[in-house]
């Protein structure tokens, strides 16, 4: 993952990452998780890079565009077929990429935006666009191919930051079994906890996850995307 791979390879290894941390949490109890192992698993998560898709967007999806109009074209511009007799309408590919450049921009300075809610708003913004857009004329007009040719990101921003909550789960419930082994229960507040608050935050909210004890036990989650 960090010699940049495609989003498909991203998405494939954080399915596999997503079900360790799931384990990680449901690990994290007195009966299946010593102290010692628990701080030693912590730090390794907390130390272990995960590369988020930000580069791969840029260079994956401006290829695949261009894959694609080389595959229509050729190299040069071409024309297809109307039913009915209608006389054939050639395609400018070199401005129908230019188009597609224009909104693979939008999604990338989209995809810098900090907080998830912001960035699902410019991200459904986009979408809205490039759906105006195709619905606007043929897809013999540049403009119209153009917008026909990105995908949507909206998903995979909730999938990118779904196993950021899944993460910052995982190291909470872990040091959350660290102070139980060291005071004989579990803390009334995370913040009691000593539990770094970015380890703690709901990337969904931008606010900390939400806790709570519950007998012998605890509550803890995210609120997820809705």
């Amino acid at each position: 993952l960090v010699q940049q791979p495609s989003v498909i390879e991203y998405l494939v290894a954080r399915a596999a990452n997503d079900a360790v941390l799931r384990t990680l949490q449901v690990a994290a109890t007195p009966d299946q998780l010593d102290p010692a192992t628990a701080g030693r698993l912590r730090a390794a998560l907390a130390a272990a890079p995960w590369p988020r898709p930000n580069g791969h967007i840029d260079g994956y999806q401006r290829y695949m565009i261009l894959d694609v109009l080389v595959d229509l074209s050729e190299g040069q511009a071409v024309s297809y077929p109307e039913p009915r007799g209608i006389p054939l309408v050639p395609i400018h590919f070199a401005l129908a990429l230019t188009e597609a450049n224009e909104f693979v921009d939008r999604q990338l300075d989209a995809w810098k935006i900090p907080t998830f809610a912001d960035r699902q708003r410019a991200l459904l913004a986009i979408d809205r666009d490039a759906r105006a857009r195709t619905s606007s004329g043929t897809a013999r007009s540049p403009t119209v191919l153009g917008a026909m040719l990105i995908p949507s990101w909206v998903s995979l921003n909730e999938i990118v930051t779904e196993r950021d909550a899944q993460e910052h789960l995982a190291l909470t419930a872990l040091g959350l079994r660290v102070y139980q082994a060291a005071h004989g229960n579990y803390p009334e507040t995370l913040a009691a906890a000593d539990i770094a608050a970015a380890d703690a935050t709901d990337p969904f909210v931008d606010r900390p996850l939400v806790y709570r004890r519950d007998g012998a036990g605890y509550l803890l989650y995210s609120v997820g995307p809705d």
